[in-house]
């Protein structure tokens, strides 16, 4: 199984616009979300965006103001269902998700932090992100323990990375039981 990494190029590769957006199956865009995005990105020229997302429980969770590796890993508050990206990023770039069963947008987010670009934050809620039984992101030990695997596999083994992943672990704990 190659996960939807795939799936995802071949949208990117057929997609008329200039600007692309990612949804996951269960998450939802809010009304106004696209002419929000319109607005916004007309006169920018920065090459990928994210915003604030809301939970099925409520909850607002916030993205930085802008978003680079070190701060990504510290903290991975990006939902995949939030980001705009321009297609050059992976015309041009060749920054495409890889074909792996999990944790592609991760990979992807990371592969596009290393290469230098930023992530611009959007101060505006405009994804509902469900929270459900049968999420892949649901026991939250193995997701921790993933996440590390993925650290080391993707960026290599640093104390900067065993002290990013101390703060993505004590954030996590922060915002889900504090």
């Amino acid at each position: 199984e190659t996960g939807a990494g795939p799936s995802r190029n071949i949208g990117v590769l057929f997609a008329g616009n200039e600007y692309i957006s990612f949804l996951d199956a269960d998450d939802e865009f809010l009304e106004g979300r696209k002419e929000y995005y319109e607005s916004i990105l007309k006169d920018n020229v920065n090459k990928c965006w994210c915003s604030d997302y809301k939970t099925s429980s409520e909850r607002i969770v916030k993205s930085s103001t802008k978003k680079n590796l070190a701060e990504y890993l510290s903290n991975t508050n990006i939902g995949l269902s939030t980001i705009t990206v321009r297609k050059e990023m992976f015309i041009n770039y060749g920054i495409w998700f890889p074909a792996v069963k999990t944790r592609q947008d991760t990979r992807w987010l990371i592969a596009l932090l290393k290469a230098g670009f930023n992530i611009k934050s959007i101060s505006s809620v405009t994804t509902l992100y469900r929270i459900h039984e049968a999420q892949i992101s649901k026991s939250k030990l193995m997701m921790s323990l993933n996440v590390f695997i993925l650290y080391l596999s993707e960026v290599g083994y640093s104390w900067s990375v065993v002290k990013y992943f101390i703060k993505y672990s004590w954030n996590a704990l922060r915002k889900h039981f504090l």
